[in-house]
């Protein structure tokens, strides 16, 4: 973190792999690993802005390993102004480095506390819809991640279906990508945790069900759990 500091004021070049000793903290097994790395949420956040692309992703990508630790971690970052500055930073980033940021931000939408500000503050929900839509296979992925996750409370889903969510994640199913058509089903379950008579009618059509049910027999056992919750 000093060579950062000092580079960025000096206008210099920094390692390519300066921040991978830290990341592999955030991968460890261990408590007290974990501990340490999240001292450093703040400057990670700071990085995100840094004038380095390969800085950004490690920083991003740090953030995005410790907002899947637990809701401590996922409090600090929002704390540290993590949630804000991810979405902010976003349309500025390079493709590879906003991948590492929704996948950061599908984390942290664990969090029904974050959840709350990303949806009122930040407008997520259309953000993330316009993803699952978009022809960017693995933003789309995670964006359907992350909807999936906001699926899980009342409100949200109203808002999603209000917003062309159901067709969006239908078309997830449709898709010809698999992990596109995993999270889509879960998506969908979590959506169906309402009832909803758009939900009825799209599930009317026989391809669809065609689709749903060839996943059911994937022998993998998280496809399984996604189509039988849906």
């Amino acid at each position: 973190f000093l060579d950062l500091e000092w580079q960025v004021s000096k206008g210099g070049d920094v390692h390519p792999r300066v921040l991978e000793p830290l990341i592999s903290l955030t991968l460890s097994t261990k408590t007290v690993d974990h501990n340490i790395a999240k001292k450093y949420i703040g400057q990670l956040v700071w990085l995100i802005s840094y004038p380095n692309i390969r800085v950004q992703f490690q920083s991003a990508w740090g953030l995005a390993n410790l907002a899947l630790l637990d809701d401590d971690a996922r409090l600090k970052i929002h704390s540290a102004g993590g949630t804000k500055t991810l979405f902010e930073w976003y349309t500025d980033m390079d493709h590879m480095v906003q991948l590492e940021t929704l996948a950061a931000v599908a984390n942290l939408t664990l969090s029904s506390e974050i959840c709350e500000e990303m949806v009122d503050r930040h407008k997520c929900i259309p953000f993330f819809i316009d993803l699952v839509i978009s022809n960017k296979l693995k933003h789309a992925q995670f964006a359907c991640i992350a909807l999936a996750n906001l699926a899980y409370k009342e409100s949200f889903r109203e808002m999603i279906r209000s917003s062309g969510g159901i067709v969006a994640l239908v078309g997830c199913i449709m898709s010809h990508d698999y992990q596109k058509r995993r999270h889509g089903c879960r998506a969908l379950a979590n959506m169906a945790l309402s009832g909803s008579k758009e939900i009825e009618q799209v599930f009317e059509s026989k391809g669809l069900l065609d689709k749903v049910i060839k996943m059911a027999i994937r022998a993998e056992i998280q496809t399984q759990q996604e189509v039988v919750a849906l």
